[in-house]
């Protein structure tokens, strides 16, 4: 006979009698009561039947081989099970190489990332690793490992995310039952000493040690937010609207979130670039930032030549706080879902990865006063324009004659000569009602 213990948390266990006699349990972990009478049924019939020397037929042989790795490996240590026939799991190595070869549906950038990942797995546990010998336990090490090595935590992460996403893949082929990685940190990981505000001062010093065609890429970058080199390499004279102040860029990173494109402004310091640009150009030339497209330069190692010929420090995240700072600048004069679809990211990821402070919030902080619509008004314009508009439709007369008014008031209000208290009459404030 078996009984059903409940453990409480909604786990519950089934004890039963070994075929040696002990009493042993049998956890089933979090089911309802209805699935555990059941379970109780089926083991009472393993008990009989390793009692019989038979093997379970019929429902009971179907139930067994539909459980859980886990609760099957319980069966066996209680004597009412066989162990089952382990599977054939492939060795790490051909498992990723699998997984990045099925991904036909990645960019070459992100073929490559996975790429990065698969190295480092193969480097830390060998090729020949079968999936389902590595443990938890060996997740972790490998996170200390990649540490150890000094990675920054923003790259851990990325490559203990892909690893995960590598064994997900491996539960959903039925090839092992839990995902290794799953106790591993892997969300995002924004890293504050490597935001810099880049003023507009700062990079005039640049463009100026610049020859037109890397004024370009620091103007797009800067002025125009877009991603170097990705969206860049793409941008086309044809996608500059001069009539419309506008650029339409085409974006390989949303593409696949259903977002191929967006329309940026055409902010008035990058026309200016942008138009010397154009007429300077080579009849029939197709490209904007022509020196992304040749191939012969990396655009990284060469920005930041003409940045230290500016007498500048160069800066952590070379061109994502360029456009990090554009968006700084633009979120204090227009709503911020206005300015992320502009540059085509989210508020959420705006305020993680790239919003930072700027030396003149500082400065205007401090003429800062709470009380002041007007002044909020003149610092928020986009998030105060009713308070904007009363005071130019208004201005200070309005304010001169309401304090007239007042002061009118009070001069003309009789003074109250009798001060003492007044008792309510007994029949009360409500005037009588007739008859």
């Amino acid at each position: 006979m078996a009984s059903v213990c409940n453990d409480g948390n909604g786990r519950r266990r089934i004890l039963v009698v070994a075929p040696d006699g002990r009493r042993v349990p049998v956890r089933l972990g979090r089911c309802s009561a209805r699935q555990a009478e059941s379970a109780k049924l089926f083991i009472e019939d393993l008990a009989a039947c390793r009692v019989s020397g038979g093997a379970p037929k019929g429902a009971t042989a179907e139930w067994l081989a539909g459980l859980p790795e886990a609760v099957h490996r319980r069966l066996v240590k209680a004597g009412l099970a066989q162990p089952r026939a382990r599977r054939e799991c492939p060795t790490l190595g051909a498992w990723l190489e699998t997984c990045i070869a099925g991904r036909t549906d990645l960019k070459p950038n992100s073929v490559r990332n996975m790429r990065q990942a698969q190295k480092a797995l193969a480097e830390h546990f060998g090729d020949g690793r079968l999936l389902d010998e590595i443990t938890p336990a060996d997740a972790d090490a490998f996170r200390i490992a990649l540490k150890a090595r000094g990675l920054a935590e923003a790259t851990v992460r990325r490559t203990c995310k892909r690893a995960r996403q590598f064994f997900g893949a491996a539960i959903r082929a039925k090839l092992i039952e839990d995902n290794t990685f799953a106790g591993v940190p892997c969300g995002d990981f924004a890293n504050e000493s490597r935001r810099r505000f880049i003023a507009q001062e700062d990079i005039e010093r640049v463009i100026e040690k610049c020859p037109l065609r890397w004024q370009v890429l620091f103007g797009l970058a800067r002025f125009g937010g877009l991603r170097i080199p990705s969206e860049a390499r793409l941008l086309r004279w044809a996608d500059v609207l001069w009539a419309e102040n506008r650029l339409v860029v085409s974006s390989p990173k949303t593409a696949g979130q259903g977002k191929a494109s967006r329309i940026v402004p055409l902010f008035p310091r990058l026309r200016e670039i942008l138009l010397t640009a154009f007429e300077a150009a080579e009849p029939g030339a197709e490209y904007v930032a022509e020196v992304l497209r040749d191939g012969r330069e990396n655009p990284r190692t060469v920005a930041l030549r003409y940045i230290r010929r500016a007498g500048l420090e160069p800066w952590p995240r070379l061109f994502q706080n360029l456009r990090a700072s554009l968006e700084s600048e633009l979120v204090s004069s227009f709503p911020v879902h206005t300015v992320t679809r502009w540059l085509g990211n989210t508020p959420a990821v705006a305020m993680a990865h790239y919003l930072t402070d700027r030396p003149e919030d500082f400065d205007r902080a401090a003429e800062w006063r709470p009380d002041s619509a007007a002044q909020k008004a003149a610092h928020f314009p986009a998030q105060y324009p009713a308070a904007t508009g009363r005071r130019e439709a208004h201005g200070a007369k309005a304010d001169d004659e309401e304090l007239a008014i007042c002061g009118a008031l009070q001069s003309n209000a009789a003074p109250c000569d009798n001060t003492e208290p007044q008792g309510i009459p007994p029949r009360g404030v409500e005037p009588l009602s007739p008859g």
